[in-house]
């Protein structure tokens, strides 16, 4: 149902709304409602000197669907096929069956993590193609969704019942960001890393198509032509407890520039002229 337009006419004496109803003869639907998304400097969309409130939303949209049978929804990006004939034809590469060849599976799989790793996110709407090399230095920035099948719990250790954002649009690094300490394993004695807000972690980065899941891929019943595209950011799907009518989709970016000796990827950009970007982020209902 499309609610739209209120419109004041005759001195604001009179109002005129406009109901419509769309009807869909199918059994399975997905729609999507948003709000208004923020996206410039005026909404305090720029570069952050600090990490830990870096962190900005995007926008939310609603969610709502009707399945038939057992399904799934998932969502991502498709840089690969939106730019990646531009970076194929600029390299000689092809795309996406690069690196199939490889006979060693965990040398061709983790050359083909890295490679679609490159595409994740928004990219400019301009750039010098020699920026954009897959597994080296790329151009595009990270989107990341924050939804309630993984989100994680509050500072407060109450469950967030939706996404855990500031009244300016920014987000805490415990709920944004991996963060690490180093400790000793008490086992072998050996110095690791360790992620400290596992329990409170919920935004996390939309991926590519073709992502590829290093776990399942390296799998050797997995033949290398399902190693592509074998991770999928599933949001819903028929085990989950989600309400089908109202489930919330939290956009957000990484606005932390970084140090002048190590500068992220969206300050690096910036520095390159960088600072338009375009992007698609799909959502598929599948099912069976």
């Amino acid at each position: 149902m499309d609610l739209a337009h209120a419109q004041f006419v005759d001195n604001d004496t009179k109002l005129e709304v406009t109901v419509t109803f769309d009807y869909s003869p199918l059994e399975a639907s997905l729609s999507l409602s948003q709000s208004s998304f923020v996206k410039t400097k005026k909404d305090g969309f720029e570069l952050k000197a600090t990490s830990q409130y870096a962190g900005k939303v995007i926008g939310t949209a609603y969610l709502s669907w009707q399945a038939k049978g057992l399904y799934e929804i998932v969502l991502y990006t498709d840089n690969v096929a939106d730019i990646g004939p531009i970076i194929a034809d600029a390299f000689n590469w092809d795309v996406p069956n690069l690196f199939e060849t490889i006979t060693d599976k965990k040398t061709r799989v983790a050359k083909k993590s890295t490679y679609i790793e490159s595409f994740t996110g928004i990219h400019p709407i301009t750039w010098n193609t020699s920026h954009f090399i897959p597994g080296f230095t790329t151009v595009c920035l990270p989107v990341k969704v924050w939804l309630l099948k993984t989100a994680g719990v509050l500072a407060s250790g109450e469950p967030q019942e939706t996404a855990p954002v500031e009244p300016d649009g920014s987000i805490r690094d415990i709920y944004f960001r991996q963060l690490y300490t180093w400790r000793t394993n008490p086992v072998t004695g050996v110095l690791e890393r360790v992620v400290t807000n596992e329990d409170t972690l919920s935004f996390y980065v939309i991926p590519e198509r073709l992502a590829v899941d290093s776990i399942v891929a390296l799998d050797p019943s997995v033949p290398a032509s399902d190693e592509y595209g074998s991770y999928k950011k599933v949001i819903a799907s028929t085990v989950d407890a989600s309400d089908p009518k109202n489930y919330e989709l939290t956009l957000a970016m990484d606005l932390y520039q970084g140090t002048t000796t190590e500068p992220t990827q969206l300050k690096t950009n910036f520095t390159n002229g960088y600072k338009k970007y375009v992007g698609k982020i799909y959502i598929d209902l599948i099912g069976n």
